[in-house]
C-alpha cells in the first residue's frame, strides 16, 4: 500500500474501487494491469486482469465522455475474453441501450464499485490484434516452420502470424506475454496490498510495454 499526499484524480478514485472490488479474483492468481496498449496499439485498456481468461475493463468517471465509450468496447470484444464497463449509474444509463449483453457492468459511486451485470464470454478475437500485441522473438518462434527472412519486419511477421497461425495459438501468445509483462510489478503490489488500493498503488501496477528492440514505445490512445 502506498499512500500519496496528492489527491487523488476522480479517474484514480474510480479505478481503485474497481480494483477494490476484484480483490477475490486478485488473490486467485490473476494479475492485473493498467495503462494496457491493445488493438495494434491504437487503444489502452484501463484495467486488465489475466488469469485463465482475459479480463478488459474500460474506466469512465463522470468527467469523461461517456459516449466514446461505445467504439472502445467493440475493440475490446475483438482482444479480450471478458469485457467491463464501469461508470457511474448515470453514465450507464445513458449508453445503455447501445451496450452488448455480453458486456459487463460495473456502477462506481464514489470511492464503491459494485457489480451490476456480469459479462459473459467473448468468442471473436480479432487475429491481427492478438499478433499486433506480440514481440519480435515469440512471432519468430511461432513462425518458425514458414521460410521468412531473419530481418523481417517485426509488421511483416504479424501479417504472417495472423495468416498461418490459428486464433488460439496466438491468444495462448498473448496471454502468456501479457502475464510476463505484468508479473514482476504485480508481485509488488500484491505484497503491499490488504484490500485498500491508493493512486500510487495504480502506478506500481501500470504496463511497461517495449517494442521489439527494447525502447519503450510511444503511448497508445485511450
Amino acid at each position: 500500500m502506498n499512500v500519496s499526499n496528492l489527491k487523488p484524480t476522480e479517474e484514480e478514485r474510480a479505478l481503485c474501487a474497481v480494483v477494490n472490488l476484484l480483490e477475490g479474483d486478485i488473490r486467485q492468481e490473476h494479475f492485473i494491469a493498467t495503462e494496457v496498449p491493445f488493438a495494434n496499439r491504437s487503444r489502452r485498456a484501463d484495467l486488465v486482469m489475466v488469469g485463465k481468461a482475459t479480463w478488459g475493463i474500460e474506466v469512465k468517471s463522470p468527467a469523461d465522455k461517456i459516449e466514446n465509450a461505445i467504439a472502445q468496447l467493440e475493440d475490446y470484444r475483438q482482444f479480450f475474453d471478458f469485457v467491463v464497463l464501469a461508470s457511474t449509474p448515470e453514465q450507464i444509463k445513458r449508453v445503455f441501450k447501445d451496450i452488448p449483453r455480453q458486456i459487463g457492468l460495473i456502477e462506481l459511486s464514489g470511492a464503491t464499485a459494485t457489480w451490476r451485470r456480469v459479462p459473459l464470454a467473448i468468442n471473436r478475437h480479432n487475429k491481427a490484434y492478438l499478433a499486433g500485441f506480440l514481440d519480435r522473438s515469440t512471432l519468430q518462434s511461432l513462425l518458425s516452420s514458414q521460410e521468412i527472412e531473419r530481418d523481417s519486419l517485426i509488421s511483416v511477421l504479424r501479417n504472417l502470424a495472423t495468416k498461418h497461425i490459428s486464433t488460439s495459438v496466438l491468444q495462448t501468445a498473448m496471454k502468456e506475454r501479457m502475464t510476463a509483462k505484468m508479473r514482476p510489478h504485480f508481485q509488488q503490489f500484491i505484497q503491499e496490498f490488504n484490500g485498500m488500493c491508493w493512486p500510487d498503488d495504480l502506478d506500481t501496477i501500470r504496463y511497461r510495454d517495449e517494442d521489439a528492440t527494447g525502447f519503450r514505445v510511444s503511448e497508445p490512445s485511450s
